[in-house]
């Protein structure tokens, strides 16, 4: 490489160009090294009949799908070995001049032989490689619907984030705890949030919303697995049980998705009907004034590894709306979200609590809660924009295949 020539970046991953309706975290990244002076492309797997975002659009995106139509024991033999894995087909007939790093969004769907093949491909071609690294999932909860399939992610998964992830060398961690795991082994970690561009115009939206009726809207984005959803329903139809009108939204999840968990689907049918209102998986222009609508975002997950581990963009996405959060804290929240400023803090995951944080809100003038909408925006340009990242995220890049770790403690976060 050339010392007066920036390199060209590929963003690998089998994500999707289209489906995501908010924040992208491979965004972040592209925006921050574009800026820095690097030639960005993605190289994705996934796209549906809408085609190519306009976030991504700003891009060359290149699109490699699976054709692959094997079910049963030989898909997941297939996918396991990842024999001729379509990301890595693509890569292959690549020139080796044409990129000078590659960082690799591994996502779910990745393995064991899909990491190492990738490793083995950067390698011969000279490439700088990082892994983003956004989660530690516990498959055998939020994984295939099928008990083999599960267990083989499961073991699959701890074999990556234990001994495959480590010998990468480059890391960039979405949390302090993948980033304290990381650093330990003598990788070279940077940590970095779910970025976004906080003063992109898609985040300045009006509400499409008619004015509400209710004293309190909470809305809920995302997958609904990961979130004690049976504690926030209970909560919300115990307070409508008082005479409060709340009305709890989703943004995602159908009734029907909540419906294949037996306690939900028992708490739906024993509420109000109009005490939750679903809208479903909507494009992003739909999306996003829907969600400025509501007074307060919520979620409230189980403290354990996983949720130590992950960084939810939804609260980048909040936060960018001017939307406070309801919530209580894991992974890095605590370094975010402010108590009465930016978000209510529900102290335990209990109903009780739960209850109690919604009185607050339900408490409030609309002087105070115009005062936490502006403390939400000014918490999404101090921590989420990705401009704080330009410099780290240009030197790790720079510097990817040195051994020293290249510290971020500078960054605002």
């Amino acid at each position: 490489m050339k010392t007066h020539q920036m390199p060209k970046v590929l963003i690998v991953g089998n994500f999707s160009y289209s489906r995501a309706q908010g924040a992208h975290p491979c965004l972040g990244y592209a925006y921050a090294l574009r800026d820095a002076g690097f030639s960005i492309e993605f190289l994705g797997g996934l796209m549906d009949e809408t085609g190519i975002r306009p976030d991504f659009q700003q891009f060359p995106c290149h699109f490699s799908p699976d054709r692959c139509l094997l079910k049963g024991w030989r898909a997941a033999f297939r996918n396991l070995s990842a024999y001729q894995h379509h990301l890595l087909k693509w890569l292959e007939q690549v020139p080796a001049a044409q990129y000078s790093a590659v960082i690799a969004d591994p996502g779910c769907g990745a393995t064991v032989m899909f990491l190492l093949k990738l490793r083995r491909l950067c390698l011969a071609k000279s490439w700088k490689l990082a892994l983003a690294i956004m989660e530690w999932q516990r498959y055998w909860r939020y994984g295939s619907s099928r008990a083999r399939d599960s267990l083989l992610c499961a073991i699959d998964t701890e074999i990556q984030i234990r001994f495959v992830n480590k010998r990468f060398r480059n890391i960039i961690a979405v949390s302090s705890y993948l980033e304290r795991y990381y650093r330990k082994s003598g990788c070279n970690v940077i940590r970095v949030p779910p970025l976004i561009d906080a003063r992109a115009e898609k985040w300045h939206c009006q509400s499409i919303m008619p004015p509400p009726k209710q004293d309190l809207t909470l809305l809920f984005s995302g997958a609904w697995v990961r979130d004690r959803l049976d504690l926030v329903i209970e909560a919300v139809q115990h307070l409508r049980r008082d005479g409060r009108n709340i009305v709890l939204e989703f943004l995602g999840p159908q009734a029907k998705d909540l419906g294949r968990n037996p306690k939900l689907q028992k708490l739906i049918s024993q509420g109000p009907p109009d005490a939750l209102k679903f809208h479903g998986w909507v494009p992003s222009e739909r999306a996003l004034p829907i969600a400025a609508s509501a007074d307060f975002g919520i979620t409230l997950r189980d403290r354990a590894r996983w949720s130590d581990a992950c960084f939810p963009c939804k609260v980048a996405e909040f936060q960018a709306l001017g939307v406070p959060l309801l919530c209580n804290l894991t992974s890095d929240l605590d370094q975010v979200l402010k108590n009465g400023d930016n978000a209510l803090i529900v102290p335990r995951v209990s109903v009780a609590a739960l209850i109690h944080a919604i009185q607050r809100a339900l408490a409030l003038t609309p002087p105070q809660r115009e005062r936490m909408r502006r403390c939400s925006l000014q918490c999404a340009d101090a921590y989420f924009d990705y401009r704080r990242y330009i410099g780290p995220l240009s030197e790790f890049v720079n510097n990817g295949c040195q051994r020293t770790p290249i510290h971020a403690h500078n960054v605002c976060y």
